[in-house]
């Protein structure tokens, strides 16, 4: 006598392959924001808890975020940053942790637009610090300012190996 399936395990059969073949191919795609290896919130969290900052960061709400670093064209049209998470000194210092995703509206696959404008703020800030606040200038020339994919990161550390280190560890 021939064994037949049922019809509900025959229809079962293909979506329990079908799952495991997608499962298996589980990278992430691209824009996912997680280009270092991690969610923003948590390429964040991992740098504010390397001990590379002086003191305690504050998040910050991406409204008055985006007008810190200049990106109030940014912050009109809400898909042009598609996550962000930025903390920030609330006392003496520079030291920020900054984590932008950025949609592809803006980038259409070239971030030097986007690295640029954080580029342009860096400089200020050196310039601004150099007679208000001296010490504060080797961090800022030391600050991480690094693109991946569609995913801006830029540290102000007071260790920025420690903050690097932090990066690399979740590569």
């Amino acid at each position: 006598m021939k064994k037949t399936l049922s019809p509900l395990k025959s229809l079962l059969l293909p979506l329990i392959l079908l799952s495991l073949l997608l499962s298996a191919c589980g990278g992430k795609p691209a824009g996912s924001g997680d280009s270092f290896g991690a969610a923003p919130q948590e390429l964040a969290q991992a740098i504010l808890d390397s001990g590379a900052f002086s003191e305690e960061l504050e998040l910050l709400d991406n409204e008055i975020a985006y007008t810190l670093f200049g990106f109030d064209s940014w912050s009109e049209s809400s898909s042009l940053i598609q996550d962000s998470v930025i903390y920030y000194s609330s006392g003496a210092t520079s030291e920020l942790c900054a984590v932008i995703v950025v949609g592809k509206e803006y980038y259409g696959g070239d971030m030097s637009a986007a690295t640029g404008d954080l580029e342009d703020w860096l400089a200020d800030q050196i310039e601004a610090e150099k007679n208000y606040r001296p010490s504060e200038v080797t961090k800022l020339e030391h600050a991480i300012l690094d693109a991946r994919d569609n995913t801006i990161l830029l540290v102000v550390a007071d260790d920025a190996g420690k903050a690097q280190a932090a990066v690399d560890a979740l590569n």
